[in-house]
């Protein structure tokens, strides 16, 4: 037997009995004595071939039931590895059978039963082993005596009790696919006779487990196939396309992080969704190189088949990465998600195991999300700029009329529940006209500018400041009563610049309607401008009836 086993005991167990009934018959009639399958017997094989019992050899008979029974199993390959196993030790009439699947260059024991049943799970190099030789040649090999053959583990066989054994691939194509042992503990046991006999049964196994393969690998394609569909229609229809493909890219190559970065107004690639681990928001500045901006950037794939070694992955990610819970997380990819060709920002995904091919043929799949998604995300990131856009004042960037009156109504609706104070104050420039026409529209434009940023710079991050049209801007002071109102609208009117002025009318909410505030309001503005202009009126205390 080829393996490395530990230290630890081994249980020896046998198959206690057949998987189907045998009976031994005196009515064969032919003088032998021999077994015989009886007319009412309830073996499978009887129920496929009804008729005369016939005399057969015991190993012989065991391997045509062993055959039924295992072509009319259900097709899941673990369970088929197993009872394969089991058929295999119970026709050779051996002590165990492991069923040893290759995994790059080692071998392991996935499926065991008799004296082998503690052997599950034990991974081994094959590399020079008699199971090795089977891989390579394809051909079975018999062992009669395991403990002085040079090909084979002696001391993995004497440790587990292994006297003789026979070895068979399970062949996929032109490839081996598995090795399948069957053992004895008794020395000269296995013998060519028994590889005869099993030899049909491994072949059958092998076409079976073939076929189930391929039929699970086109349903698993048809459900993928109907997987990046719906997320695709998913991303299509969502208010959040790019957390929607975090989500979708996620589930598809069973991802415990993906994000979903775009370029800021500097050129840093800041984070706009994720899915899975909590992590901070990610802000790549422009100048640092990284894998995701190498993706950005170049428009092309970049993987990381394990980022703890890889020499460009620094402490503090893997740091960051472990503080999130993902300390099993190995492999990363960065995919570019383009619109028209160029790129608008990047997936990235953490992934638990090392990357493999399966893992790039996924990937692909990804792919075809994140071009679904870049279309759906440009379309996202156009929408909101028409509204920005139907919401903010062109020239200066404040917001617009919309805005303030709808800002207007939230916050006398807040005040009326809180009793807060609530203030108003419209300014015009005074005598803006006149400047326009003497030093032309673009200056106008410039001076519009500088008044909103000067302005702008005097006000709470609470308050509003919003260009209504024209000349005329208003200031929306929520928690401030008339008295510090009137010193904010004083600090307005001196910060004007280039010499110009402004006139400003203030009102304090006194449980009127939006309406009347500002008519108050804007009655205390042309009081300013009838008074002389560069000054603030305040409003009556109260509205008229």
């Amino acid at each position: 037997m080829d393996a490395s086993y530990g230290t630890g005991p081994h249980r020896r167990s046998t198959f206690a009995a057949p998987p189907v009934e045998l009976r031994h018959d005196a009515r064969s009639g032919d003088g032998t004595g021999g077994n015989t399958v009886v007319d009412d017997s309830t073996s499978p094989f009887d129920a496929a071939f009804p008729g005369p019992a016939l005399p057969l050899d015991d190993d012989v008979r065991r391997l045509l039931i062993a055959q039924q029974r295992f072509s009319d199993a259900p097709p899941e390959p673990e369970a088929l590895h197993q009872l394969l196993i089991e058929l295999a030790q119970w026709v050779a009439d051996a002590d165990g059978a492991v069923f040893e699947r290759i995994e790059g260059s080692d071998l392991v024991y996935s499926n065991a039963c008799g004296l082998l049943a503690d052997s599950v799970g034990t991974r081994a190099p094959r590399g020079g082993t008699l199971s090795d030789l089977v891989i390579a040649t394809g051909q079975p090999q018999v062992s009669p005596d395991s403990l002085n053959d040079g090909r084979a583990d002696t001391s993995a066989c004497r440790w587990l009790g292994i006297g003789s054994m026979v070895l068979f691939p399970l062949r996929n194509a032109l490839d081996t696919a598995a090795v399948v042992t069957v053992v004895s503990a008794t020395a000269g046991r296995m013998t060519e006779r028994h590889a005869a006999v099993l030899r049909p049964l491994l072949a059958l196994a092998a076409a079976r487990l073939a076929h189930v393969a391929a039929f699970n690998e086109r349903l698993a394609s048809d459900k993928l196939l109907a997987t990046v569909g719906e997320g695709s229609r998913a991303i299509l229809v969502a208010d959040q396309p790019a957390a929607e493909l975090c989500h979708w890219a996620a589930r598809m190559v069973d991802a415990p992080f993906a994000v979903f970065l775009q370029p800021d107004a500097e050129g840093n690639l800041v984070t706009v969704a994720q899915e899975g681990a909590a992590l901070a928001p990610m802000v790549l500045p422009r100048d640092k190189p990284s894998v995701m901006r190498a993706a950005f950037e170049s428009g092309r794939l970049q993987l990381i088949a394990d980022y703890r070694d890889h020499e460009g992955t620094s402490a503090r990610v893997v740091e960051i990465l472990d503080e999130a819970g993902l300390t099993d997380a190995h492999s990363g990819a960065a995919l570019p998600v383009t619109s028209g060709g160029q790129p608008i920002g990047v997936l990235a995904m953490v992934m638990r195991d090392r990357m493999t091919a399966g893992h790039a043929a996924m990937l692909g799949l990804v792919n075809v999300l994140a071009t679904e998604a870049g279309l759906a995300i440009e379309r996202d990131n156009l929408q909101h700029q028409l509204e920005e856009q139907a919401r903010t004042d062109d020239l200066t960037g404040l917001p617009n009329r919309r805005v303030w009156h709808e800002r207007l109504a939230l916050e006398i609706a807040r005040s009326t529940r809180t009793k807060a104070p609530l203030s108003l104050i419209l300014l015009d420039l005074d005598h803006f006209k006149d400047f326009n026409d003497s030093h032309g529209h673009q200056a106008g434009d410039d001076m519009l500018i500088a008044v909103a940023r000067a302005w702008g710079g005097e006000l709470r991050e609470t308050d509003l400041l919003a260009r209504l049209g024209g000349e005329e801007f208003a200031v929306l002071l929520p928690d401030t009563p008339i008295e510090t109102a009137g010193a904010t609208g004083k600090r307005l009117l001196h910060a004007v610049p280039r010499g110009l002025t402004a006139s400003a009318g203030l009102a304090q909410w006194c449980g009127e309607d939006t309406d009347a505030l500002y008519r108050r309001a804007d009655e205390a503005l042309y009081a300013a401008k009838a008074a002389g202009r560069n000054q603030l009126m305040t409003a009556k205390d109260e509205p008229e009836d």
